[in-house]
């Protein structure tokens, strides 16, 4: 299998997996990925992270 073939794969299926977080979200089913790293991918982790280095409250 070519190197564009995997690249293509590992995107399809990272956007699969981001559909169906998306539709779980909407529709309070649970999250098909663990916690860990659904905080992962927070947009707001950067503003999270320097909140607590400052030990600001959220």
């Amino acid at each position: 299998m070519s190197t564009f073939k995997l690249q293509h794969f590992a995107i399809e299926q990272s956007v699969n997996a981001m559909a169906e977080v998306l539709a779980c979200q909407l529709t309070d089913e649970p999250m098909p990925l663990p916690q860990s790293l659904l905080d992962q991918l927070n947009p707001n982790r950067y503003w999270i992270k320097q909140f607590k280095k400052h030990n600001v409250d959220i």
